[in-house]
């Protein structure tokens, strides 16, 4: 019946809406019966029992009031499920995106951007017809039936039967029909969400295929996945409209069924004019749940495909290492022992055995050819990846025993392309401490000789950076990128090749950072410029995963060992 055992369980987010749309809907099937009742009470006093005209005046009045009594339960209705819904809507994206970050980038590769996003908007959106429609519209066709069964049964059984046996035929039809537009709305979805992530890289990559005369060629491949989704959404909607065809004529057919037997006996005098006429104008509103239950189905659908995929990304589980030994003896602020990573689709290991102890408030440059596994190691400090073995220490305790948010605030990352968002300079360096003063921040940009810059623009500290940080250069984003780091104040900077892309000048800038640093803040810089392991007070070699040598720069390069043959080679 289009049910999701898991989509059920977030209406737990808002009880008592749910609850109230469906008592409202019975205050509406109540309200339907009693106005049916009346009408037949004042067609018949009219035409055949004689009323008299006070006496039908205050069934008038009270028809009045009963109408308005309907209208008010309908709106109550309307306005708890939507509610009910926007609550549901509005956890459900909290969570996913709560779980999305705690999968972290890992998952992130593996997946695409513009799907995720289509994911996380239109598909949740789409939920809204499934809990303000469809849900209490499947509770409700169970209900108002057997409450209009209840009534009619004592008025007339015969009525009752017909009505009986010709109700489940609505369910049964909407089963059938339902199987054929399950598949087509999930494969609709799919469409949908191809074409949002097609889309997005397109748009994002839209100056290189500028570049490569290739933005018309890509103007074809929209048209084309935009005609397939055309065609997909036209799939759907013909079995809707065919299955609303055939259950709006069953129901007729049932209606004329019913009428049928009732105009005969009435023919014949074997039924009354007043319960006669009453179980006629109720008949229509019988059948009423189960043809809007059947209209609503394929409205509940589209948002059944995208919870296939929400829960999807659920079932994936963010993996928790626990290492062997939950401490460490050692003084030094930072500790790896015996660590060892493999990709899965790797047949060695990136990282193997691999042991550093970094000494607080020191400079430490990790170095090494290119797959040494400097990247992975970087990957490992952050919790993006798990270990399958060894364990790392910060100031003697296990970085797994402490919760991914106690972890994250003391450590500060900036990374060879760092990110900034569509908004003012400001608001990009309050993500490193929201709670700091424009004092702070103008502190911030003067330690990475950014002040000048930002006080020569018309708008300062609200000056735009547009999307990524466009209307800066590449070391100005990775200068603001650096003073939001610092603005944090974590005791652990981690630099991933800041300064590999960077002109000479903005090098200099990074470098005199590095110097203002030194004996102040633990810092871990992945490095390949000779100047910034000139300045490091440790250097880290890393070959094939492993501790090749490590010490200060000037002793490395008095002896032939791996280092001084790899800068050998790289200069």
């Amino acid at each position: 019946m289009n049910l999701n055992p898991k989509l059920i369980k977030y209406v737990r987010e808002a009880p008592f809406h749910f609850v109230g749309t469906l008592l409202y809907s019975v205050g509406v099937g109540i309200s339907a019966i009693a106005q049916a009742c009346i009408l037949s009470l004042i067609i018949s006093g009219a035409f055949l029992d004689n009323r008299s005209r006070s006496e039908l005046i205050a069934l008038f009045i009270w028809l009045i009031g009963i109408t308005l009594l309907r209208i008010t339960f309908s709106w109550l209705k309307e306005h708890s499920a939507y509610t009910l819904a926007y609550f549901v809507k509005a956890s459900l994206r909290k969570k996913l995106l709560h779980h999305i970050g705690t999968l972290g980038p890992a998952f992130l590769k593996g997946e695409r951007t513009g799907e995720l996003s289509a994911t996380l908007t239109e598909g949740i959106e789409t939920l809204d017809a499934w809990f303000s429609e469809y849900l209490p519209q499947l509770f409700l066709s169970a209900i108002i039936p057997i409450l209009f069964l209840i009534v009619v049964f004592p008025a007339d059984w015969l009525s009752g039967l017909v009505l009986l046996l010709t109700a489940p035929i609505i369910p049964v039809l909407m089963l059938l029909i339902g199987e054929a537009a399950k598949s087509l709305t999930q494969k609709q979805f799919l469409a949908l969400s191809r074409l949002g992530a097609h889309y997005l890289d397109i748009l994002q990559g839209l100056l290189t295929l500028k570049l490569f005369g290739k933005s018309k060629s890509q103007a074809q491949e929209i048209a084309y996945v935009s005609n397939l989704f055309r065609h997909k959404t036209m799939g759907v909607l013909k079995v809707a409209f065919l299955s609303a065809f055939a259950l709006e004529m069953t129901a007729t057919i049932a209606t004329a069924v019913l009428a049928v037997q009732i105009g005969v006996r009435l023919l014949y005098a074997k039924i009354a004019f007043e319960p006669a006429l009453f179980i006629l104008i109720l008949a229509p509103e019988f059948y009423m749940p189960l043809r809007l239950l059947g209209s609503r189905f394929h409205a509940g659908q589209e948002g059944l495909a995208a919870a296939l995929r929400i829960f999807a990304i659920f079932d994936q589980k963010a993996t928790q290492y626990i290492p062997n030994e939950k401490s460490n003896r050692s003084v030094a602020c930072l500790t790896f022992q015996n660590v060892r990573f493999q990709f899965a689709d790797s047949q060695t290991p990136a990282l193997s055995g691999l042991s550093i102890q970094l000494e607080e408030n020191k400079i430490h440059a990790i170095a090494g050819p290119s797959g040494a596994g400097k990247s992975t190691l970087i990957q490992l400090l952050l919790q993006n990846l798990q270990p399958q073995e060894g364990n790392i220490f910060y100031l003697g305790k296990s970085i797994y025993e402490m919760s991914r948010d106690a972890w994250q605030r003391e450590i500060a990352y900036v990374s060879q392309h760092p990110y900034l968002f569509t908004g003012t300079i400001a608001e990009n360096l309050a993500l490193g401490n929201s709670k700091n003063a424009d004092t702070k921040l103008w502190e911030a940009l003067r330690f990475v000789e950014l002040e000048k810059l930002v006080q020569s623009l018309p708008k300062m500290l609200d000056s735009p950076t547009g999307e990524r940080g466009q209307k800066l250069s590449g070391g100005q984003i990775q200068r603001l990128a650096l003073a939001r780091a610092l603005l944090k104040k974590a005791r652990l900077l981690i630099l991933d090749e800041v300064t590999s892309h960077l002109d000479l000048q903005s090098e200099a800038v990074i470098h005199r950072c590095l110097l203002k640093l030194r004996s102040k803040q633990t810092v871990l810089v992945v490095a390949h410029r000779m100047k910034t392991l000139e300045i490091a007070d440790n250097i880290i070699f890393i070959q094939n995963g492993q501790i090749g040598v490590s010490g200060p720069h000037h002793e490395l390069l008095r002896s032939d060992n791996a280092y001084s043959q790899w800068l050998k080679e790289i200069l």
